[in-house]
């Protein structure tokens, strides 16, 4: 695993950084889409131009976000099978992990509650609050 979009080799001070600028909201604001992967799990960050700087900004980005995923990796499938029980035919357009109360919110609208990991209860659902993104 490692990143898709971004840095060819993370060890490279050399290495080129191919990361696409997408356009977002009335102003066309740019912002990098850095797009990493890892055990299966595939997250996309949309970050400022202004913060990304150099190889380094990478290095840390990828020893921030390693330990999260290695540990939604094995919960994310099972979470996963519980919700196709609900309706095997829907399936989430975003799955967010709060990492501060361990809460995942899906955008499933038959059942969005799934609960803490390693608990019940939380959860929530999609609208207002919350949020994800390179700033949480």
């Amino acid at each position: 695993g490692g990143y898709i979009t971004g840095p060819a080799k993370l060890d490279d001070p050399k290495s080129q950084i191919k990361a696409p600028i997408v356009f977002i909201g009335p102003n066309h604001k740019p912002y990098y889409l850095i797009v990493y992967e890892l055990e299966g799990i595939t997250s996309l960050l949309l970050v400022e131009e202004e913060a990304i700087g150099d190889l380094q900004f990478y290095q840390h980005l990828d020893s921030f976000i390693v330990p999260h995923l290695r540990f939604l990796a094995p919960i994310l499938p099972e979470k996963q099978s519980q919700s196709r029980k609900y309706n095997a035919e829907e399936q989430a357009k975003y799955i967010y992990f709060n990492h501060i109360n361990h809460a995942l919110r899906t955008s499933i609208h038959h059942h969005n509650r799934l609960g803490h990991v390693g608990g019940g209860g939380g959860g929530g659902n999609n609208r207002g609050g919350g949020g994800g993104g390179a700033g949480d």
